[in-house]
């Protein structure tokens, strides 16, 4: 059919809307459809990159969150590994490895697999449990606590939980650099600092400085040709790799004497005076700064408040023994110092047991005190300045000096049990009476510690018998305390004062 053909078949219409059909119309309608076909192109085009962005998203959570825990929990449900594990977790572990061949096996299996969903969105009760199981964990198998941490922060990396739990398996395991870092993550997702984690985090530092100055001297000692090849390779090794603290501190504690006891012209060469250094300096920070205590054997110490401390000493004979070693040095005052039913000691032990005693059934000791946190007590009574009014966080929210001392400086096994952090200050709470001046004021100075156990003793008023041994209370006590003690205080003997 020719085109005449087709022109003759169109209806009158037709013929009139081509006859308005001018150069600018035919323009304008050619300019409207190239912009439906660029609007076209572009909607496509969007598309595309969406469904690029999502399968990319689901790739990365198939590959980043889904796969590590499926292959977690396949490694956790081994016979072998099951059996290694505290008997504490077996169960839940057991019931999480379960959880997880479940959801491979279900209808969800495809979408888990592929990355169209994450197994905390399939599973979200896991979580909770997963954290538990790391918990528990921590103090026996930090290892178990680092995997499960590290497989809830690919799928939450806002995770404070997640973030705290691995900072303290990291601890734990003695791999610094994790709980550095674990640290770090959870201060910046928390606003305040309730749990003390900057000094954590400050000291944590301070310990892998030293761990890398102990490494680089002792790899030059090695290089140098010491004679003591083997004990240092054993250290070397350690430090390199993630070790427990007590294990690393008895560590160099052994290689510590080993070098004392090198002969004299072995240890004055440069590289063994390096070591020697270090690993002193190792050691006297390994006294002065304790492994922290365990948050399980927190919770285990009991507190003891006003009443209970009262009841603890009723009808017994107490004596406070001074803290200046030269007092009693040659004096033999040590059997009549064990022979009181409660003996009461400031800060670390400085007497011979011949001339102070054995015991210390008390232990008075300020929150800052660099020593003495070591000392074997029954009952331990940390003095600090927090205000009366104060909670558990300054207004920086971080937490009390007694707070920060109950976590930070007490060692495990030294104390079965502390004084309620109400008598941090004895003599403001709640010795003092009402007329009174205020210690740490212009009218009164900070009272001694002695003179806040007496007034504390003073005001339970149970015990058969108080006295001092090597105090000299002119010397011992300000002028304002001895206006209070002089009228009851009785002289026994050259070495015991009687307070009544």
């Amino acid at each position: 059919m020719s085109i005449i053909d087709k022109l003759d078949q169109l209806t009158p219409r037709a013929i009139a809307e081509i006859r308005k059909l001018t150069p600018r119309a035919i323009a304008e309608a050619r300019l409207e459809a190239q912009a439906e076909r660029r609007a076209a192109q572009a909607a496509a085009a969007e598309a595309a990159h969406e469904e690029a962005t999502r399968l990319a998203h689901q790739v990365e959570v198939a590959e980043t969150v889904n796969r590590p825990f499926l292959q977690a929990t396949v490694r956790w449900a081994e016979p072998e590994s099951l059996a290694a594990r505290p008997k504490s977790v077996r169960g839940p572990l057991t019931e999480i490895t379960r959880a997880a061949q479940a959801l491979r096996q279900g209808n969800d299996s495809v979408a888990i697999i592929s990355g169209e969903r994450s197994w905390v969105e399939a599973l979200p009760s896991l979580v909770e449990k997963l954290l538990e199981v790391a918990e528990t964990a921590r103090g026996k198998d930090p290892h178990l606590s680092l995997e499960i941490t590290e497989v809830l922060l690919a799928a939450r990396p806002a995770s404070r939980a997640s973030w705290r739990q691995r900072a303290l398996a990291g601890e734990h395991a003695g791999d610094l650099p994790t709980a550095m870092h674990a640290h770090q993550a959870y201060l910046n997702l928390t606003s305040g600092d309730r749990l003390g984690v900057k000094n954590k985090l400050r000291a944590l530092e301070e310990r892998d400085d030293r761990r890398l100055r102990l490494v680089t001297v002792l790899d030059a000692a090695l290089r140098a040709g010491t004679g003591l090849r083997e004990p240092m390779q054993l250290v070397l090794g350690l430090l390199n790799r993630p070790t427990p603290r007590k294990e690393l501190d008895a560590a160099v504690a052994v290689l510590l004497d080993q070098v004392l006891a090198l002969p004299l012209a072995e240890l004055a060469r440069p590289t063994e005076q390096d070591v020697l250094h270090h690993l002193s300096r190792w050691q006297r920070y390994a006294t002065l700064d304790p492994a922290p205590l365990a948050e399980n054997v927190a919770r285990n110490l009991r507190v003891l408040r006003l009443n209970d401390l009262r009841q603890r000493l009723a009808g017994n004979r107490v004596c406070l023994v001074t803290d200046d070693a030269q007092r009693l040095k040659g004096s033999g005052q040590g059997a009549r110092v064990d022979d009181y039913d409660v003996v009461v000691r400031f800060g670390p032990t400085r007497n011979s047991p011949a001339d102070g005693g054995t015991r210390t059934d008390v232990q008075v000791i300020r929150h800052d005190a660099k020593m003495g946190w070591n000392t074997q007590t029954r009952l331990r009574l940390i003095l600090s300045d927090d205000p009366d009014d104060a909670d558990d966080l300054d207004e920086a929210g971080s937490p009390g000096d007694w707070l920060a001392a109950v976590r930070s400086q007490l060692v495990p096994g030294r104390q079965p049990a502390i004084v309620e952090k109400a008598l941090r200050r004895p003599l403001r709470n709640p010795v003092r009476d009402d007329t009174e001046p205020v210690a740490g004021t212009a009218e009164q100075p900070l009272q001694t510690d002695a003179y806040q156990v007496l007034r504390l003793l003073d005001l339970l008023a149970v015990c058969e018998v108080v006295d001092l041994v090597g105090f000299h209370p002119e010397h011992d006590f300000t002028h304002a305390e001895m206006a209070w003690l002089r009228p009851r205080l009785e002289q026994l003997d050259d070495h015991a004062i009687g307070v009544r």
